[in-house]
């Protein structure tokens, strides 16, 4: 594209942000234009440029560093300037872009859909529809200096008579014939009826012609196609007729222009400010709900009002692309008739065709994607008319509710993400503060044990055959508080992610005989049969910390036990895989409710409400212990059957000498049960 001269367009571009700026010449390139590009970043560089330089066209950012673009369109204005301009703006700037607008800006574009293809149908618009108001503004110039051109007519007219006399131009901008005949009521059956009285008041207020002011008066005319309807902008002024012998009578001179293009530049003007203004009101309303269906929902009814659509429908898209799900809301259809509709008319958003538009099934249906900033495609509204078509506007309108749209949607699932986070965070410190309860309770009977005990005995209250009965009292007393304070250090040093481990080659085995050991006291005690599962290949090894390993198992035997009743069985079993061994522990309890299931390795999670035998810290651990390995954990349950608690380490490659050695494992044993 070339000036009128035959040179490039010269377009000045005022943006402070050198990222939009690099945006702006990109599109530009590509849409191969033939510009040639001014850069500023500030008011007072973009006067100097348009004081040096002829430019034809203004890209108009509307924050700058030192002003706004509100200050150079008035200095345009000051000065009679009529460099069109288009005002780029940010989403969310919608108030903004009706301000530029009323300003005096010729268009404006959203930054987030700059394309070549838009550049290409931006720019030759702005300079004809600039080219046209720059030339009704001559042509009003010449009609107050009675300066006839060949684009006005002129015309007279004789209230007294009713004739009217008229250019060539004139009936020729009225579809009249030269020749043809033409009087005052002729010409008022040509005007368009609702401009007939507008017409007829300013050619004669009074019935006599007598006026005492220049007027103006725009109206519409019909012509057969394909011109269609015309505006036409008639300017006249009342002057003195001398007749012969009498007094002067009315006579009304004036001239006729064509501002078909002026009137259609203000009514898409009109329609854009009346576009964004929609959209401010929808978005008003969209993002004042947080449930993501509601939202949905809102977009899809409220956007097909706004469009005059007969339907409308939102189709959900999968995470990472590829076909929609299907219609998941609706509005003046129901989501079985668009089901029917098949997949062409639900991937319309999808299609990134340059024309949105299609015809299926004897109706219109275009689609636009609802585009998140930071997760990309999120679906896509859908509307459809059975018997019209969509225009551009519609289809604009559409882009901008499908912006308001992934706005609210996002919006809402951050707020539903922050309260889900916020819930947890209060869940914790409840479940801390309640642990704390346990722990504090648990090492107050201990300590009380301690300090009565070892007063006793120094104020020589415990006889002398009972002393070493009653330090074994304090050992243990110590060691539950040891026990105690070490979960809590290792609590601590998971949730920082600095528990060590060291480990090394190991027999598993030997570990759950270990652990089994320790246990057979107090499985004795509640008559619970504890028994080993010795049953593994030859040669099995893990690499692990042997100490941590026997810590988690006794945490998960130890759980197992609190929870199976007397009469019940607690097993230890391995579980080989390819490059992992698991320590299993199974039991005959009571299980776990499905409810506590993914919560019931958290720290400080205790599954039932008023148990105060533990502080919660165990299976944290294991889930701590198995992660520094590498390793995971998980848990299977049968309500009423019992549960089976497991987690895996590094499997180690075994030597031949102790494949060898372990060739002679048994299948199982009970605790206390030799080898």
């Amino acid at each position: 594209m070339t000036t009128e001269e035959g040179g490039p367009i010269r377009i000045l571009l005022v943006d402070d942000d050198e990222l939009d700026r690099m945006a702006v010449r990109r599109a530009l390139k590509a849409a191969d234009l033939n510009a040639e590009l001014v850069e500023t970043e500030d008011v007072d560089s973009a006067w100097t440029a348009l004081g040096e330089a002829s430019i034809d066209l203004i890209f108009l950012d509307y924050n700058l560093g030192t002003g706004t673009g509100l200050d150079l369109l008035r200095m345009l204005s000051s000065r009679g300037w009529r460099t069109p301009v288009v005002a780029l703006t940010g989403q969310g700037d919608r108030r903004t872009a009706v301000a530029v607008l009323k300003a005096g800006a010729h268009e404006y574009l959203d930054k987030a859909d700059l394309s070549p293809q838009l550049l290409r149908a931006v720019v030759p618009s702005v300079l004809r529809a600039a080219r046209a108001q720059t030339e009704e503004a001559t042509a009003m110039e010449r009609l107050r200096l009675a300066a006839a051109t060949a684009d006005i007519g002129t015309w007279d007219y004789y209230p007294d008579t009713g004739e009217l006399v008229m250019s060539d131009r004139a009936r020729a901008l009225l579809g009249v014939l030269p020749d043809a005949e033409l009087d005052y009521a002729l010409f008022l059956s040509l005007v368009h009826a609702s401009d007939r009285d507008a017409v007829k008041a300013a050619l004669n207020p009074d019935g006599t012609g007598a006026r005492s002011s220049d007027f103006q008066v725009d109206f519409r005319v019909g012509h057969g196609p394909p011109v269609g309807t015309r505006w036409l902008s008639a300017k006249g002024r009342e002057v003195a007729r001398a007749a012969s012998g009498v007094a002067a009578s009315p006579h009304v001179v004036g001239a006729l222009v064509d501002v078909t293009e002026r009137k259609n530049a203000e009514r898409a003007a009109g329609e854009r400010a009346e576009i964004v203004e929609s959209l401010q009101r929808f978005g008003e309303a969209l993002t004042s709900s947080i449930a993501h269906d509601d939202i949905i929902q809102l977009a899809t009814t409220e956007a097909r009002r706004l469009l005059g659509a007969d339907v409308g429908f939102y189709v959900a898209r999968p995470p990472g692309g590829g076909p929609g799900r299907g219609a998941i809301a609706a509005a003046g259809i129901s989501l079985d008739e668009v089901a029917a509709l098949g997949p062409n008319v639900r991937e319309l958003p999808f299609s990134g065709a340059d024309d949105p538009v299609a015809r299926i099934g004897g109706g219109a249906f275009f689609g636009v994607p609802v585009v998140s900033a930071t997760r990309g495609i999120l679906g896509g509204l859908v509307f459809g008319s059975r018997a019209g078509t969509f225009d551009a506007r519609a289809v604009r309108l559409a882009r901008g509710i499908a912006g308001w749209a992934a706005v609210a949607i996002e919006n809402a699932r951050l707020l539903s993400a922050e309260k889900e986070a916020r819930d947890q965070a209060e869940a914790a410190v409840r479940a801390r503060d309640d642990t704390l309860a346990v722990v504090t309770h648990d090492l107050r009977n201990p300590l009380n044990t301690v300090l009565v005990t070892s007063a006793l005995y120094l104020k020589g209250g415990i006889p002398q055959e009972e002393v070493p009965q009653q330090m074994e009292v304090i050992k243990r007393a110590g060691r539950h508080m040891q026990r105690l304070i070490n979960d809590l250090l290792d609590t601590a040093r998971i949730e920082s992610g600095t528990l060590a481990v060291e480990p090394e080659e190991a027999d598993p085995v030997p570990l759950l005989e270990e652990v089994a050991e320790l246990f057979a006291n107090r499985v004795g005690q509640k008559r619970i049969a504890l028994v080993v599962d010795r049953d593994a290949p030859a040669g099995l090894r893990v690499r692990a910390d042997r100490g941590r390993i026997v810590q988690a198992l006794g945490n998960l035997v130890a759980n197992a036990v609190k929870f199976t009743e007397p009469g019940g069985e607690v097993r230890l079993a391995l579980e080989p895989a390819e490059s992992t061994v698991s320590f299993v522990v199974a039991d005959s309890g009571t299980g776990v409710p499905d409810a506590e299931l993914p919560h019931i390795f958290k720290r400080f999670w205790q599954g039932r409400p008023g148990d105060r035998a533990g502080a919660g810290l165990g299976l944290g651990i294991v889930k701590g212990i198995a992660e520094a390995h590498g390793g995971d954990v998980g848990v299977s349950t049968d309500v009423g059957k019992g549960s089976r608690f497991w987690f895996s380490v590094p499997r180690a490659a075994p030597s031949a000498a102790a494949a060898a050695g372990d060739g002679d494992a048994g299948s199982g044993r009970r605790a206390g049960e030799g080898a």
